[in-house]
């Protein structure tokens, strides 16, 4: 099997401090309930997004928050940046299926946002969620997310965001 290129070096990413990790007990409880059906119990602030793994090719499952949503579309962020491995799986293969709220196993299709888009969904974020904004600058190390004025270009490279939208099923 070939191996799969390297990411591109972010020389932002060499002068930011290392992010804290959540617990990964803490941060995979949910995918259970979901895949028992309960996650409707989170609504839709959460999603569950079923990917490939791009070395073993298993299917794998993330549960993450929703920062965007719109119609068609519903916008997650890489709290712990490029080399999380479900980012990199979605780059590899960006076909998912999403579980949010009601609706279960939509197949979708996964697109990295630029980074300033990435940076308007996070002043939308910033504005319509300051209270989580907050938990998220702590939990992650980056304080400048939740501090006043513009934020730095830098946040795009460190903490991507990824678009996903609907697609038929096969």
């Amino acid at each position: 099997m070939p191996r799969m290129p390297r990411l591109p070096r972010v020389p932002q990413l060499d002068r930011l401090p290392k992010m804290p990790r959540i617990p990964r007990k803490i941060a995979r409880a949910p995918v259970p309930l979901y895949l028992h059906g309960l996650g409707f119990l989170f609504g839709n602030r959460f999603v569950l997004i079923e990917h490939k793994g791009r070395l073993s090719g298993r299917l794998r499952q993330v549960v993450l928050e929703v920062v965007d949503r719109g119609p068609r579309r519903i916008v997650v962020v890489s709290g712990y940046g490029p080399k999380a491995h479900w980012y990199r799986n979605l780059l590899a293969d960006p076909r998912v299926r999403l579980t949010t709220g009601g609706m279960r196993d939509m197949p979708a299709t996964a697109r990295p946002l630029t980074p300033p888009e990435t940076l308007a969904v996070f002043e939308r974020y910033r504005e319509a969620h300051p209270a989580a904004t907050a938990a998220l600058a702590s939990a992650f190390g980056v304080p400048e997310l939740a501090a006043q004025g513009p934020l730095d270009p830098a946040i795009a490279a460190r903490m991507p965001m990824v678009e996903f939208t609907p697609r038929r099923k096969p």
